[in-house]
């Protein structure tokens, strides 16, 4: 009888030891769990603010072009009155 207690305690402390494992890994896997999260924010965040960077961007861009436009019309009404007198 006395060597079922042993081995039943021993089977015990290795349970105990298993029960402390297990919680040391789910504390492990939630923080995990935490960072994967927090990361996952800031991806959203970042693509956020390259879909606003990319917006300006094309604002920019169709500023330049209107300018642009803008510039050689001008240069060419120039040229036009410069011969036409």
């Amino acid at each position: 009888a006395g060597g079922v207690k042993r081995s039943s305690r021993g089977t015990k402390a290795q349970l105990a030891e298993k029960v402390e494992e297990a919680k040391g890994k789910e504390l492990y896997i939630s923080q995990l769990e935490y960072k994967v999260d927090s990361y996952a924010n800031e991806i959203c965040d970042l693509r956020s603010r390259l879909n606003r960077v990319g917006h300006e961007s094309d604002s920019w861009h169709e500023r330049f072009l209107k300018a642009d436009t803008s510039y050689h019309e001008l240069k060419r009404a120039i040229r036009n009155l410069a011969t036409g007198f």
